[in-house]
């Protein structure tokens, strides 16, 4: 496409095609958790950023009120998230939500992920406050949306985990509870990868309120932990049947 001089646009539209298919190649071998590829993971990641950075400059030459533009904002501070250079994905993703909001285009299910990843940037930053913030606007965004989700419970779990890391646990076990109940709804195989993360979690943050002296939260962590024994029980008979 260089060679043939083509439509920048074009270009630009392909490079950033190219940066996705890297993106998600290391995803999936981040799944597969083998320690030889982690330096092929990094490498992946840096040829997306590259790719992603010359389409970002294509498109701010040729179109910069294209609405590519915020995806690949988001899809660059992604791949630094997953590098873990938390000031740059922070950055961007930033960037990726003015835009959206410059273009009038907020409010979507993208915006609700730049959002998601703007939190767990924030919570690696220390960035408190803006952690809980994003977390909950885009939540709000995604239960308006897409009502009851496996996204949304995503969503909804990063809220309850926030609370928790913060030492809000009373408010931490509530929002777990919503997440529970939401999954609970959702139809078999249709549920969030934080299922099991739902359960575990809520019943640490039970103990450490409980710790901390609301100790009439006993008998309710309780109940809880006889539900998800059964709900457990239930589970591995279905599986083996």
């Amino acid at each position: 496409m260089y060679e043939k001089n083509s439509k920048k646009a074009d270009i630009a539209r392909a490079l950033a095609g190219l940066g996705a298919c890297q993106a998600l190649h290391a995803t999936i071998l981040k799944d597969i958790k083998e320690k030889q590829s982690k330096k092929l993971i990094k490498e992946k990641l840096k040829i997306a950023l590259d790719c992603f950075g010359k389409s970002l400059k294509m498109y701010e030459k040729c179109c910069r009120y294209s609405s590519e533009i915020p995806i690949i904002l988001q899809n660059i501070g992604h791949a630094h998230l997953a590098l873990e250079n938390y000031k740059s994905a922070y950055k961007y993703c930033i960037e990726a939500l003015q835009k959206e909001k410059d273009l009038k285009i907020d409010g979507s299910h993208s915006t609700a992920i730049i959002m998601f990843n703007i939190a767990v940037s924030c919570r690696e930053l220390n960035k408190d406050a803006e952690a809980l913030r994003f977390s909950k606007d885009g939540y709000l965004i995604l239960k308006e949306l897409l009502k009851n989700h496996p996204d949304t419970v995503t969503s909804l779990y990063q809220v309850a985990v926030i609370h928790h890391e913060q030492g809000m646990h009373i408010d931490a076990i509530e929002y777990y509870k919503k997440a529970f109940w939401m999954e609970e709804e959702l139809p078999d195989n249709f549920h969030s990868l934080e299922r099991m993360n739902i359960r575990r979690n809520m019943i640490v943050a039970f103990e450490r309120a409980i710790k901390r002296g609301f100790t009439y939260l006993t008998d309710d962590m309780k109940e809880w932990k006889a539900t998800f024994s059964e709900l457990v029980r239930k589970e591995l008979i279905f599986l083996c049947s």
